[in-house]
Parts: structure tokens; sequence; C-alpha cells
């Protein structure tokens, strides 16, 4: 009788199944809920960028998410992702906009058009971010005010050119400007209450990301400027040198290691309790040790990007593949080797949910 009732039940949901129109193609809310992204920029002059999840629970990967639920690409050239309340903001520099998707499914939510070549989203509030963008010839530079209530830009504020990472600390937006298509050598700091740029800072060509330790410092790296007579012979007259600064909570300015002209470092991350850069040096990962002031060779790998785990102690690195598909690997942060992934053309970065 209980298999008779059970054939019974099968048959009715079989036939309830045939009855329904179509699943949506979306996921149920919370598949991307936890997990790690990686960001794709894509082949140049393509629409190939694109996002990758990983799955650290079960070991798997997923490629192109956006285009999966979508069914169109991202755009030419993914620079970087951002969660901001509940919504996934995607910077497609190249194609000069940012996709906005709900954070979960990864759904098209809205888009954001006509902006100038944009590289990084930062919010300071639950309704105010900033976007840096180089300008359409890649060499000025300004700052998007992203209302992010209804998503549309408010006001526009001319900066030094070339403005990449930023990083807020209390009423302060901190901007770094690499230069673009071109080497800049600032640091600039804004009032995110009056929108005004209070302090323009002069320090090492193509400053990078900004990462605060535990005792309120902002550290940053210089990657120099390399020039060469031809290939691969350097000019070190015209070349500068690679170099790590920090900047503490009165904006004084200290330059800590230098590397010299032919060694540019890049990449820089910090661990978990603050306490421990890591950055990449001619095809090596290095630590710094905030605390013994000393630095260490960790591991040697051919990388494009790199980025640590915020609350875990491990690196993940992003091999760089030329025009085949990059692959994640998953490193502790003492060197051990942890495992890796596939993702897709050059993965830049990481960013954990």
């Amino acid at each position: 009788m209980h298999k008779l009732r059970f054939l019974f039940a099968a048959y009715g949901l079989l036939l309830f199944a045939a009855c329904q129109p179509d699943a949506p193609l979306s996921p149920k809310n919370g598949t991307y809920d936890r997990g790690v992204f990686a960001v794709n920029e894509g082949i140049f002059g393509q629409t190939s960028g694109s996002i990758s999840f990983y799955n650290p629970l079960n070991f798997s990967s997923e490629q192109a998410i956006f285009k999966k639920q979508n069914q169109r690409d991202l755009g030419d050239v993914v620079q970087s992702l951002s969660f901001i309340n509940q919504k996934a903001y995607i910077v497609v520099n190249n194609s000069n906009k940012i996709e906005i998707a709900d954070a979960q499914s990864f759904e098209e939510i809205d888009q954001l058009n006509s902006l100038k070549l944009p590289r990084y989203i930062k919010a300071v509030s639950s309704h105010k971010a900033y976007i840096s963008e180089w300008g359409l010839d890649g060499l000025s530079g300004q700052l998007s005010v992203l209302n992010l209530q209804n998503n549309s830009i408010s006001k526009t504020i001319p900066v030094a050119f070339g403005p990449e990472h930023l990083f807020s600390n209390d009423q302060y937006l901190y901007i770094s400007h690499s230069g673009g298509f071109g080497d800049n050598n600032k640091l600039s700091i804004l009032d995110t209450l009056s929108d005004q740029i209070i302090q323009t800072i002069v320090v090492g060509d193509r400053p990078g990301s900004l990462h605060e330790d535990n005792q309120n410092r902002l550290w940053f790296l210089c990657s120099g400027k390399t020039v060469y007579t031809s290939y691969p012979l350097i000019d070190t007259n015209l070349s500068t040198e690679s170099m790590l600064l920090n900047l503490d909570a009165n904006h004084h300015l200290d330059t800590v290691l230098n590397f010299g002209k032919t060694n540019s470092a890049r990449y820089l991350n910090i661990n978990a309790d603050k306490t421990q850069l890591y950055f990449y040096r001619n095809g090596q990962v290095w630590a710094y040790d905030l605390i013994s002031q000393s630095e260490q060779a960790l591991l040697t790998e051919n990388l494009y990007g790199m980025t640590a785990h915020p609350t875990e102690n491990k690196l993940y690195l992003a091999t760089s593949a030329g025009i085949d598909v990059a692959e994640a690997l998953i490193y502790s942060t003492s060197g051990t080797f942890e495992g890796s992934f596939t993702t897709a053309y050059f993965t830049n970065g990481f960013v954990f949910k």
C-alpha cells in the first residue's frame, strides 16, 4: 500500500510539473549568498569580461554568472566589483558603464551609462558612493558622486588625472592617482561632507590600492615608472623607484621601503588582523610584518592579480595566462598551497561575500 501511495504521489507531481509554466532562469535567493567572486577583465576590445563564482564549501566554480542570468555579456574590460546595499556594482571600464545587479541572483537591476573610463566605486554611506574615472582620453580625471537610492549621478568633481583606488575613513575619501594611460604621483584627500579636495600629497609614481592597519595608518605601494630604451633594456635615468609608503592619521607621509628602479611592486593587500602586508615583486609574493618591520618572500608565481581574504588567513592569486583562461591559486598567508579553481580571461582580483 505504501508503494502504491508513493506511485500515485509521484504521478501527481509529474502532472503538476507538466502544467506549470517554464521555470525562471534566475536561481533561488542565496545562490550567490556566500563565496568568492573573481573579476575577469576579459580581452580588451571584446565583450568577454565576466564574473566567476567559487563556492569554498563544496569546491565548485561557475563561470560568467551575470551572463548566465541575463543572457548577455557584461562588456569590455570588467575592472572591479563592489557589493553595496544588497546590490552588485560591476564597473565595466572600456564600456564606460556600471552594471547593477541583485547581489544574490546577479539578475540585472539597473545600468549606469555615460561614465568616462570608470575604475572603482566606494560607498561612504547607505545613500552615497564615489566612482573614480580616468576620462575618455585616459589622461584626465574626475569623481562621480552616485546617489545610491536611485542610482543617479548627482555631481562630478574634477580631480588630478588618473584617479584609481578609493578608501574611506570617517569623513575622508582617499584617492590614489596612478595616471591612467600616463603616470601620476598624487594622493588626494576629499572631505565627503563638502565634496571638496582638502589636500593633495606628492608621493611616488603610480600609487595603487590603499589599506589601513591597526594603528590607523594608510599603506600603499607606488609601483614606479619603467622606461625602456628598447625592450627589455631599461632607461634608468628616466625610470623611477618603486616604494612602500604610509600616511598616518595626521596625514604625515613616511617612506618605509624603497625597492629601486627595476623592482616594481604591486597588488598590495593586508591580513585579517591588519598587522601584515602582502605584495608582489619580481615574480614573488612578499609578506611585510608591521610589528617586526621586516619582509619575507613567501612563494614564486607569475601573477596578474592578488587579493587577501578579509577574515581568513588566505591569499587568492590570479595567474597570468595571456589570452588563455586564468586560474585562481589559493595559499595560506604563510605560503602553503591550499587549492585552485578555473576563472576566465585576465582575472585581476577577487571579492568575498
